[in-house]
């Protein structure tokens, strides 16, 4: 199977270009400014904090040793079977109601009261689909 290609145009939106992110990336360029490490360094913020540029918060330490201290993050892979979890927990539910609404629209023959509730159904779904 092929690598996924990374969108970074959307990467850059979605994520980047957030206010909290620019603000955190000003303070780490600001660290990197005071302190200039040699290649193979970089600056560490001992709280964690990027925009906290302290002398007493800072410290340069190689690359490696710095990676080991940042916090562990989530991986794609964990994230996607999250969402695979959730969606085959949710369908059998949405298939349900599809059910009752089909049901309950016969008994009243209205084809009108099916199509709008099938479609708030599906904008609901969809919703969750997209995070919302």
């Amino acid at each position: 199977m092929a690598p996924r290609k990374r969108n970074y145009r959307k990467e850059y939106d979605e994520y980047h270009a957030k206010p909290v992110q620019k603000k955190r990336r000003a303070g780490r360029n600001a660290a990197n400014s005071k302190l200039k490490p040699p290649k193979g360094k970089e600056v560490h913020h001992k709280n964690g904090n990027a925009r906290d540029n302290r002398p007493s918060n800072l410290a340069v330490i190689s690359k490696s040793k710095n990676r080991r201290m940042q916090p562990k993050r989530k991986t794609r892979r964990t994230w996607d079977m999250e969402i695979v979890e959730v969606a085959t927990s949710i369908w059998p539910i949405i298939f349900g109601v599809i059910t009752v609404i089909v049901i309950l629209a016969k008994l009243h023959s209205d084809t009108e009261i099916l199509k709008e509730k099938v479609r708030t159904l599906f904008d609901l779904f969809n919703g969750i689909g997209k995070g919302k």
